[in-house]
C-alpha cells in the first residue's frame, strides 16, 4: 500500500507540481541512512548503487532506482524492517531536488545452529552451522560448517564414520564494484551410484581440500550480471569400496566457473517473486601424476527459475535446468530431485524440473511463519551411448515443511519427505526420501 502511494503522490507531482516533466532534471541531492541496530552507515552505503547528486530524468525514473535499492536492502535477509521515505526539498525552474531516507533495524544474525540430521542419501549427520550474516555490521557474512555422517559400511554393515567437513567462508566481502566470496573446505568424502546392473556402479572414497573465490559483476542498472569462480582442488588418499574398475580419479585440478544471468527475484515478506535465467559454463583441467594423465572436462548447463505469488497466502514457483558434461564423471544426479536417492542417477547430460506451491498456513506476525510446500520434481541423467528411460528418467513428489523466524531473518527450517514414482514397492525404505536441513532446495 505504502508504495502506491508513493506512486500515486509522483504521478501528481508529474502532472501538476513542478514544471514541465519532461525539461526538468531530477537530481539526488541527500540520502540519509537510519539504523537500528549495529549495522555501520558506511557499509550500507557501499552496498547501494547510488550516489547523491546523481541526476534522473523523471520522477518515475529516479523512484525505480532508489526502491530498487529498498527491494535490494529487503534481499540481503538480515533486517527485520526496511523503510523507505522520498522527500522534495529544493525546487527551481529547471530541477527538483530530493532527500532519500532509508531506515533499517538490525535482524539477529549471528545463528550457531547444532545439529543432529537426518538424510536418507548420508545417514545420520551430526554436525554445527554457524551462520553470521551483516558480521559486525559490516554486511558481509561469515559462516563456519562443521560435520560429519554416520551410516552402515556398504561391505561389513557396521555403523562408522562415512564422510567429515570442515568448511569456513567469507562472503559478500566488498571491493570496488565486485562482492567477493572465499572459501576453504577440507573433507573426507565419497562417491557412489547404485544400479541394477553390478557393472556400471561404483563406490569410493576420497580426502579433499579445496580454496575457491568467486564474484558477481553487475552490468549498470540493469538485470544482467556475470559471476565467476576459480577453485584449486586436492583429492588424495584413494579408497576402493568395491573394488571396480569405475575409480575415477582428480588428484590436482582446478576449476573455472562462470555464468551470465538476468532477471531478478525479490522477497515479499517470506515468499518470493520474479524470474530469473542462467547460462553457466565450468571448465577443470585435471592431473594424475601417478599415471601421467592430463585432461579437461567441460561442462555446459542452463537454468530457469520463475516465482509468482497469489491470493497472498500460495507461492507458485518452479525451476528447470539442463546439463551437459564432456570428459567427466557424472554422479550424484539425484540431488537436484526431492524424493529421489542422490546416488540413483548417474550420467552425461540431462535435465530436472521442479515444481512446489508455498502454502502459508500459521503466520504469528512478529514470531514465525509457518508454511507446507508440496511439489513434484522430474529429471532425466543419462549416458551418451543411449536413453534407457526406465533407468534414466525419474519422478519425484512429497512435501517440504518450511519455518522462518522473524527474529532471525537469514535463517529458515526446512524438513522434506518425498518418494520416488517411479521405483521401488510401498513398503521398500528405498522408496523413500527423508532430509532436515537449513536452506530451501532451490
Amino acid at each position: 500500500m505504502r508504495k502506491k502511494i508513493i506512486l500515486f503522490l509522483l504521478a501528481i507531482s508529474a502532472a501538476a507540481g513542478f514544471g514541465n516533466e519532461s525539461e526538468k532534471v531530477h537530481i539526488i541531492k541527500e540520502i540519509i541512512i537510519n539504523v537500528d541496530g549495529h549495522t555501520s552507515v558506511n557499509a550500507i552505503r557501499a552496498f547501494m548503487k547510488i550516489n547523491e547528486n546523481e541526476e534522473f530524468l523523471s520522477s518515475m525514473d529516479l523512484y525505480n532506482v532508489v526502491d530498487r535499492e529498498r527491494q535490494n536492502l529487503i534481499n540481503y535477509r538480515v533486517f527485520r524492517e526496511v523503510k523507505m521515505n522520498l522527500e522534495i526539498i529544493g525546487e527551481t525552474d529547471n530541477s527538483t531536488e530530493w532527500r532519500i531516507t532509508y531506515s533499517v533495524k538490525d535482524g539477529w544474525t549471528i545463528v550457531p545452529i547444532p545439529y543432529p540430521k537426518y538424510d536418507s542419501n548420508t545417514g545420520f549427520r551430526l554436525g554445527l552451522k554457524t551462520f553470521y550474516d551483516n558480521a559486525f555490521g559490516t554486511m558481509t557474512d561469515l559462516y563456519l560448517g562443521l560435520g560429519m555422517n554416520i551410516g552402515p559400511n556398504k561391505t561389513t554393515g557396521e555403523w562408522e564414520v562415512t564422510e567429515w567437513s570442515i568448511n569456513p567462508a567469507w562472503n559478500r566481502i566488498r571491493l570496488g564494484p565486485l562482492l567477493v566470496s572465499v572459501g576453504y573446505i577440507q573433507a573426507y568424502e565419497t562417491k557412489q551410484f547404485d544400479s541394477d546392473d553390478s557393472s556400471e556402479e561404483f563406490h569410493y572414497g576420497y580426502y579433499r581440500s579445496n580454496v575457491s573465490i568467486g564474484s558477481s559483476i553487475p552490468f549498470f542498472r540493469t538485470s544482467l550480471s556475470y559471476g565467476f569462480s576459480m577453485s584449486f582442488n586436492m583429492q588424495y588418499n584413494y579408497k576402493n569400496y568395491l573394488e571396480t574398475t569405475n575409480f575415477h580419479e582428480e588428484p590436482f585440478s582446478f576449476g573455472w566457473n562462470h555464468s551470465v544471468s538476468y532477471g531478478n527475484v525479490d522477497w515479499k515478506e517470506n515468499f518470493r517473486h520474479g524470474q530469473s535465467i542462467s547460462l553457466g559454463h565450468g571448465i577443470s583441467p585435471v592431473l594424475n601424476p601417478m599415471n601421467n594423465q592430463y585432461y579437461v572436462t567441460n561442462s555446459l548447463s542452463l537454468t530457469g527459475s520463475f516465482y509468482r505469488i497469489f491470493w497472498k497466502i500460495f507461492n507458485y514457483y518452479a525451476s528447470a535446468s539442463t546439463f551437459f558434461t564432456f570428459n567427466g564423471q557424472g554422479e550424484g544426479d539425484g540431488s537436484g530431485l526431492r524424493g529421489i536417492a542422490d546416488n540413483s542417477m548417474s550420467g552425461d547430460w540431462g535435465f530436472t524440473i521442479n515444481n512446489s506451491l508455498a502454502i502459508q498456513f500459521w503466520r504469528l506476525k512478529g514470531v514465525w511463519d509457518a508454511q507446507i510446500h508440496p511439489f513434484i520434481d522430474i529429471g532425466l541423467s543419462a549416458p551418451y551411448e543411449g536413453v534407457d528411460i526406465n533407468r534414466d528418467l525419474r519422478v519425484g513428489a512429497g512435501l517440504d515443511f518450511v519455518l522462518y523466524l522473524d527474529a532471525i531473518p537469514n535463517v529458515v527450517f526446512r524438513g522434506m519427505i518425498g518418494v520416488d514414482l517411479g521405483r521401488y514397492a510401498w513398503d521398500d525404505i528405498q522408496k523413500y526420501e527423508i532430509t532436515i536441513t537449513s536452506t530451501l532446495h532451490y
